[in-house]
């Protein structure tokens, strides 16, 4: 059975490392976004069994990303969406 993961983040940079680490468990498939608006376009169309979030994106935050894809999908649980923040360095 596919595992679909959505990842939201504004750095191709990151969003690359992370699909390439996801997508070496067999049956697990990543769709990105580059924004939260995007990422909430998206789960509609992918229902994502978990989301992983940037917080900081233009557009959308993904703290408002997050409540509106709970809002807006019951199949999303508690947990299945996590959010981190990248520092600068």
């Amino acid at each position: 059975m596919t595992k679909h993961i959505l990842i939201a983040d504004d750095s191709a940079f990151l969003r690359e490392q992370l699909r390439l680490r996801i997508e070496r468990h067999p049956g697990w498939e990543v769709c990105e976004a580059v924004d939260g608006v995007e990422a909430v376009r998206k789960s509609q169309k992918v229902a994502p069994d978990a989301v992983v979030l940037d917080l900081r994106m233009p557009e959308m935050d993904g703290l408002a990303a997050g409540r509106r894809l709970k809002a807006t999908d019951a199949q999303i649980a508690d947990g299945a969406v996590q959010h981190r923040h990248k520092f600068a360095t």
